[in-house]
């Protein structure tokens, strides 16, 4: 006998956007996102130019800073704590992050710029969202961001696919595997639902 599975309209539904308070979500149309294919391939100093850039790279440093502070400000309330050494490490990785996308007289993400500012800005702003719901367990935010590190400071392909690995962890946590297996992406509500 073949079995074969049936989805119901409902199992698309986004209920991980539930679990997030709204106060903690940043709306899409407001965030500054440079991501246009025309700076792809192009010198930093293209992107640095753009009107929007500046207050783009200053709300993902700002991220970076909150998601960085929730570690600093919680590494002692979880059973074992993370050690002074661990949180050291993370800081450190969380600073050479910040001076990669600071520095723009170093190229540091060359091509892959717009990668970090569009796709890797919208991933930061939904791990600082998800790492501030309380309805997931302290454990497992802390580890969330633990566990991107050294990734997120190493090269754009490491750092999407750490925030990707973190994002869809604590959607796990948080929503089951129906919440993790049809996240809607920042910005994009609606046109993935059936």
């Amino acid at each position: 006998m073949k079995s074969q599975l049936i989805f119901s309209k409902n199992f698309y539904t986004n209920i991980v956007s539930s679990l997030v308070p709204e106060n903690n979500k940043y709306e899409p149309a407001k965030a500054v996102i440079l991501s246009h294919p025309s700076f792809f391939d192009k010198p930093i100093s293209d992107l640095v130019n753009d009107a929007n850039f500046k207050k783009c790279q200053e709300e993902l440093l700002s991220i970076i800073d909150g998601v960085f502070n929730f570690v600093r400000d919680n590494y002692s309330k979880i059973t074992p704590p993370l050690s002074k050494n661990r949180v050291n490490e993370i800081e450190c990785c969380f600073n050479q992050l910040r001076k990669n996308i600071s520095d723009t007289s170093v190229d540091f993400f060359s091509k892959h710029k717009t990668v970090v500012y569009g796709a890797g800005k919208e991933m930061f702003h939904e791990l600082e969202s998800l790492v501030k719901t309380e309805g997931i367990q302290l454990q497992k935010r802390l580890n969330a961001v633990s566990l991107i590190v050294p990734q997120i400071a190493t090269c754009s392909g490491g750092m999407l696919t750490a925030l990707q690995d973190a994002i869809g962890s604590l959607k796990l946590s948080s929503a089951g595997v129906r919440g993790a297996a049809h996240p809607q992406p920042a910005g994009l509500s609606g046109i993935l639902s059936p």
